[in-house]
């Protein structure tokens, strides 16, 4: 028995495969966007339809190139493909990532294993510590003092990264935050409580993007 709602995820998980397919030309991509966008509830079963919808819209797409009646646009003129000591340092960078992502998700299963035999009152009086701790983290740096959105803006303005003296330019208060948002992450992940996730992992990602940069260029200088 497979129900209304089972049927309307795997539509939209082709859909957002045929999608992506269509707009970037890239299936893989696009079935793997389409896990992503419905990782919540997403079906293994879903998996080889959106290879086949994918598949089936590349097919569509070369078909139409040879029909007058729709006109696609080319991309002829592409840079010639070279490798430097940059690409090294993302693929460094990549392998790093996927490495602390499987340490976070570890230990946010291990907490949450503990975490779910506590008693209604003890999970109260965790959510409470695990505030109070992120309250005192908060002046570990100039960084911590503002809100996420905030950090993010600071990380990705351009401006800022050309001013020396600037505390994002500084690899110690880089490392703090990164250390200190990753750990107040995984607390906060083991509350039991509705806490924003996005926002987080986004600044973790721009922080750490930053510090790893400075790092990179001192190596490369």
């Amino acid at each position: 028995y497979i129900s209304v709602e089972t049927y309307r995820l795997q539509l939209l998980a082709v859909a957002v495969s045929a999608g992506v397919t269509a707009t970037f030309g890239a299936p893989v991509g696009g079935v793997l966007f389409s896990i992503e966008v419905t990782a919540t509830f997403f079906f293994v079963s879903s998996l080889w339809k959106g290879f086949y919808t994918a598949i089936a819209c590349m097919v569509v797409f070369r078909l139409a190139r040879l029909l007058p009646l729709v006109e696609l646009f080319q991309v002829e003129d592409l840079p010639a493909l070279t490798i430097t000591l940059e690409t090294f340092a993302f693929i460094i960078l990549a392998i790093l990532c996927g490495v602390l992502s499987g340490i976070i998700v570890f230990f946010v299963g291990v907490l949450n294993s503990i975490t779910k035999r506590f008693p209604i009152p003890v999970r109260y009086a965790w959510a409470a510590g695990v505030a109070v701790i992120d309250a005192g983290v908060a002046y570990a740096s100039p960084l911590l003092w503002q809100l996420d959105k905030g950090l993010l803006g600071d990380m990705l303005n351009v401006s800022h990264h050309e001013a020396a003296s600037d505390v994002i330019n500084k690899a110690g208060d880089l490392a703090i935050v990164f250390v200190a948002k990753i750990c107040l992450m995984i607390l906060s992940m083991s509350c039991w409580v509705p806490a924003g996730l996005f926002l987080p992992v986004f600044t973790i990602g721009a922080v750490s993007g930053r510090l790893y940069g400075l790092l990179v260029h001192e190596l490369l200088a």
